[in-house]
């Protein structure tokens, strides 16, 4: 049976790969990636090249979840929506909720001996949380995914996060790869 059958719940307690492909990945699952792209390619790029390599994943986005599992074809990754707004049959919290996310993060990475998480719609939970305490969400999460075997990518999108932002963001995450910086 197709994990597509199952309730997106069901997707955070049996993490599944999209795929099992056998050729040489160019991303690595394990590490941290902060990503600045005026869209998500790079960082749904990353993405993708590991859940199709065998490597379960978690996406967080501010989005409605049913239309990311559509655009991006993640039909056996779990997805959790950071918004105010109700899917019905979906993950959900209020984009307030970053320690219960964490929490869920957190859950998800002992269910498998590695995967790979994806952060977007930053700019919306900087807009809820304020800067510092997103970006402290961002550091534990890091923190979590490196003791879970796992990696962490962070899309962070030019268009609606400034330059004084990104560069904190960049100075506080040390050890991470970063990606798109310079870029514009």
């Amino acid at each position: 049976m197709s994990m597509s059958h199952f309730s997106p719940m069901v997707k955070f307690f049996m993490p599944m790969p999209e795929d099992r492909l056998t050729t040489k990945p160019k991303y690595r699952p394990d590490v941290n990636y902060l990503v600045v792209e005026s869209s998500p390619k790079m960082s749904l790029e990353i993405f993708r090249e590991n859940v199709n390599h065998g490597v379960p994943g978690l996406w967080l986005t501010t989005l409605d979840p049913k239309s990311v599992e559509t655009r991006f074809g993640l039909s056996k990754t779990a997805i959790l929506s950071l918004t105010n707004e109700l899917f019905p049959g979906e993950a959900t919290l209020p984009p307030n909720s970053l320690d219960r996310a964490g929490d869920i993060v957190t859950n998800y990475l002992s269910r498998t001996s590695h995967a790979v998480v994806m952060l977007e719609g930053l700019s919306g939970l900087v807009g809820t949380n304020g800067l510092e305490k997103t970006l402290e969400f961002v550091k534990k999460l890091g923190e979590t995914c490196s003791k879970n075997n796992s990696g962490l990518i962070v899309a962070a999108d030019l268009k609606t996060l400034a330059k004084s932002q990104l560069d904190a963001m960049a100075a506080e995450l040390k050890g991470w790869q970063l990606l798109g910086f310079g870029s514009g």
